[in-house]
């Protein structure tokens, strides 16, 4: 759409001066009026541009150019209407009820699907505490967790209070807090066949688009060897979803989830601002949530990344809780929701 309203905008007037230039020496028109009317149409195209073409900084619903919708490969099932439940839980069980086949493996009674684990919730057992403090580094398992009595646990620093989530006691700065490793809530997007992609319930964790230092476009920083700031595909968001990958999911898991060309070649990734459209369209007021390990570090709640940049070198699209997109530095640092694609004929 935007090469359509640039060609509009830049060619059409260039080819009309070529043909008012061709009539006057043809005698057809006077010189005068060639410069009248090459002005005009000069100025009109100008103010057009000013009109249609957003910058990347603007406020509202910036639709990235060459929009993805990334449904798998194949045959597959378009997106339904938006669903009629009362609530957003209602809506998960009328999809998965009507759009995914009961004897999916992962599918749960109440619709969503539990995939992976990750840390969320703050633990406020003070006898369970307690004991976390007592433990040694001899206690960390390879994905950085502290094991305790079957259970894995995660401890973290906050830098700035706040309030828990799922309990709605204050969090204070400085200071330790466990989080207990749970299985990981998705809700279906896409059915097709035995494939399905998953989106994350919630925001599991948080990085930087690019963590570089501010800079402006004037600054050789802007630009590195690898491309632009905002290229997705050598972006940190992109490496933070690869160790999420890696610590979230089992080795079975990880067999059960494909293989997806988007931008690259990814097994996890960050929503698209087409994919929040679309998540939108099934789901209507949905908006991600948080959990109590975003608060503690630090993550906003108001904006999360998508994974498109913007037309410049230094700005990514982030989607909004007022329900517009919009746009941020690369060294931000927000939270994300992930996509995955599960194939059901893989499970184990």
């Amino acid at each position: 759409m935007k090469n359509t309203i640039m060609i509009f905008i830049y060619v059409i007037p260039i080819v009309l001066a070529i043909v008012y230039a061709l009539l006057y020496l043809l005698n057809k028109v006077k010189a005068s009026k060639i410069y009248l009317i090459i002005i005009s149409v000069i100025i009109a195209s100008l103010t057009v541009s000013m009109l249609i073409i957003p910058s990347c900084g603007t406020v509202g619903n910036n639709k990235p150019a060459e929009p993805y919708k990334p449904l798998p490969e194949g045959e597959a099932a378009a997106a339904p209407a938006a669903l009629a439940g009362p609530t957003f839980e209602d809506r998960v069980k009328e999809f998965s009820n009507t759009y995914l086949d009961s004897y999916n493996p992962y599918l749960a009674d109440d619709g969503f699907i539990y995939f992976g684990e990750y840390p969320q919730r703050v633990v406020t057992d003070a006898s369970i505490i307690n004991t976390l403090n007592q433990l040694s580094i001899s206690a960390i398992n390879e994905n950085g967790y502290y094991e305790y009595n079957g259970n894995q646990y995660a401890k973290v620093r906050t830098t700035r209070s706040g309030e828990f989530i799922s309990t709605g006691t204050k969090m204070y700065a400085n200071r330790y807090y466990w989080f207990k490793v749970e299985p990981i809530k998705w809700f279906p997007l896409y059915p097709s066949g035995n494939e399905i992609w998953l989106v994350s319930n919630c925001i599991l964790d948080g990085s930087y688009y690019r963590n570089v230092s501010p800079c402006n476009e004037a600054n050789d920083e802007c630009i590195d060897n690898a491309g632009y700031l905002n290229e997705y595909e050598y972006s940190d968001l992109r490496k933070a979803l690869e160790a999420f990958h890696e610590k979230a999911f089992s080795y079975y898991e990880k067999k059960d989830i494909g293989l997806v060309r988007v931008e690259c070649y990814d097994l996890t990734m960050v929503l698209s601002s087409d994919d929040i459209r679309d998540v939108l369209w099934i789901y209507e007021d949905w908006y991600p949530k948080f959990t109590d390990y975003d608060i503690a570090k630090g993550i906003d709640t108001n904006l999360v990344w998508t994974r498109w940049g913007c037309d410049d070198n230094q700005n990514a699209y982030v989607y909004s809780s007022d329900g517009n997109f919009y746009s941020e530095p690369v060294w931000s640092y927000y939270g994300y929701t992930i996509l995955i694609n599960i194939d059901i004929d893989k499970y184990q």
